[in-house]
Formats: structure tokens, C-alpha cells, sequence
């Protein structure tokens, strides 16, 4: 059983799937997830063989025009926060590229790192954008930087504060690391586990979109920001983010439409970003001078 990943605490189990167990920790209230039976890679290994990626590239083309703005307005938010005028800035698991584009076109020297073939493909070939295919593992080959981003990256890391230490020894004194990532207090969550709860365990489709295989830490704005200081890292920053309903709808694909309509995304994302419960935070930290 997988203990949390923030201080390898025994934790208790909120939500059992087919294949997967939710894990909530006593101590600092992380939860995250273990498996059930079967081996982390199996799982994986089947997610990846369902995936079809010419529909993934479809999602892509079509919100280009979303893509770009929402990373354009990441850079400038970031370039704010810094004193230096030409950052030099690394995108770990930087996906189809636009945050990289955006950035060099904002005047950054950026580079981006994705190990995924198809997604650094499409950054080479319809943004012009030469990513580094490498993992996580090897980024402390490329020296220090000014910005460091993990844009929907953490969630997906096994040792999510391990990860964050090597962070803050590649981030340079006064430098920015932002993320984003799903958050446990969102308005999703307390509707999935509302249902959850009152069925006695048996709607578990709900939950299920928000834990999965890949994704097995769900951070809320507490527990990433003590990973942080875990880490060495200041919090300076931490702002709602919600999904446009459109490109989620079209990520999910037949089977999300027949699961959750359009209708009830956009219900829920207006009604979360009301109330501050929106799916996703974007976090900002500083690395202190010495």
C-alpha cells in the first residue's frame, strides 16, 4: 500500500474503485492514491493503449486559440513576479509546447522538456517548437534557471516532494516555480463524493474522473503549500483556475458525452468559479536569497 507522499504516513481509505484505492492522510490531510492488485505499469500500459491520439490532436487544433491565451497570460503573470528582464525558464512535462512558444515569443529563453513522442511531435510540427525528449530524472543536466513550470505535472508524480526538492536546486536565488494542478476542495469533488457517499460506493464514475492511474496525488492549496516549504520554496501566489467546459468535453470524447454532458460541465465550472471552487489552482513560490 502506497503511504502519502508528503510524510509517508499510514493513510486511510476514502474511495475504492475497480482497480484503484483513495487514500486520505490522517496527518496532513494529502490524498492520493494506491492500487489495487495490479501493477502501477499494467494500469498504464492500458490507458495509454485506449488513448486515441489523432482525437488528442483534434482537442489540440481546435483550442488552439484557447491554448495560446491561457499561456500567454501564464508568462506575463510570471514575468511580473521577476526582476529579470530575459528569464532563462525550463517547462517540465511541457506537452504540445504552447507555454514554450509563448514564452520565446515574450522574449524568454525557454526550453521545455516532454517524453511523450506524439505530444513533442506536435510541438515540432505545427508550433515550430523543439522540445528535449527526456524525463524528469535528467533535468538536473541542464543547469539552473530563473522560472521553473509544471503545468498539470505533479499530480502525476510518484515522489511529488522529491520531485519539488530537485526543483529548488535547478531554481536560482529570487527564481519562480508555478504550477498548476487539480485541487481536493473543488466543487467537482464534493459532487463526486456527495454521490459517492449517498449510493454507498456504488457511483464510482464520478470519482473516478478525478483519480486515475496517472493521476494519483491530489493536492489541495494547504498540502501543496507545505510541500513547498518542504521543499525550500515560498509560496507567493495561489489563484483559481477552472477548465473550459468545451475543451473538457472534447478530451473525454464519446465517452465523456455519454457520461457528462456539456450542459452539466459548463453547471458546475460557472457555479465553482462563484463560489471559489473551482477544479484547479495555480500556485506561484519564490526560492529565497540566501
Amino acid at each position: 500500500m502506497r503511504r502519502c507522499p508528503l510524510c509517508e504516513s499510514e493513510g486511510r481509505m476514502i474511495y475504492k474503485l475497480n482497480t484503484l484505492i483513495v487514500l486520505q492522510c490522517p496527518s496532513d490531510g494529502m490524498r492520493y492514491v494506491s492500487w489495487r492488485g495490479i501493477r502501477k505499469c499494467d494500469l498504464w500500459e492500458k490507458l495509454v493503449g485506449d488513448v486515441n491520439f489523432s482525437s488528442v490532436e483534434k482537442v489540440y487544433d481546435k483550442n488552439r486559440k484557447a491554448y495560446f491565451a491561457e499561456a500567454n497570460a501564464k508568462v506575463k503573470k510570471i514575468q511580473g513576479m521577476l526582476a529579470v528582464p530575459s528569464p532563462r525558464s525550463l517547462d517540465v512535462g511541457a506537452g504540445c509546447g504552447f507555454f514554450v512558444f509563448s514564452a520565446r515569443k515574450n522574449g524568454w529563453q525557454a526550453e521545455g522538456i516532454e517524453p511523450d513522442e506524439i505530444l513533442a511531435g506536435y510541438a515540432m510540427r505545427k508550433l515550430g517548437v523543439e522540445l528535449l525528449r527526456m524525463r524528469f530524472e535528467e533535468v538536473k543536466e541542464l543547469g539552473t534557471f530563473d522560472v521553473i513550470t509544471l503545468w498539470g505535472v505533479i499530480e502525476h508524480i510518484e515522489r511529488p516532494l522529491a520531485a519539488l526538492r530537485q526543483v529548488s536546486v535547478m531554481l536560482r536565488e529570487g527564481g519562480i516555480v508555478a504550477l498548476q494542478m487539480p485541487t481536493a476542495d473543488s466543487l467537482y469533488d464534493a459532487v463526486a463524493a456527495a454521490l459517492y457517499r449517498l449510493s454507498l460506493g456504488l457511483c464510482r464514475t464520478p470519482v473516478g474522473l478525478l483519480y486515475s492511474a496517472n493521476h494519483i496525488n491530489r493536492f489541495s492549496p494547504g498540502t501543496i503549500a507545505e510541500a513547498l516549504l518542504k521543499a525550500g520554496l515560498e509560496v507567493c501566489g495561489i489563484e483559481r483556475a477552472g477548465s473550459d467546459p468545451e475543451i473538457l468535453a472534447d478530451t473525454y470524447g464519446k465517452w465523456g458525452r455519454k457520461l457528462i454532458s456539456r450542459s452539466i460541465i459548463s453547471f458546475l465550472d460557472r457555479i465553482s468559479r462563484l463560489i471559489g471552487r473551482s477544479n484547479q489552482i495555480r500556485v506561484y513560490a519564490r526560492k529565497k536569497n540566501r
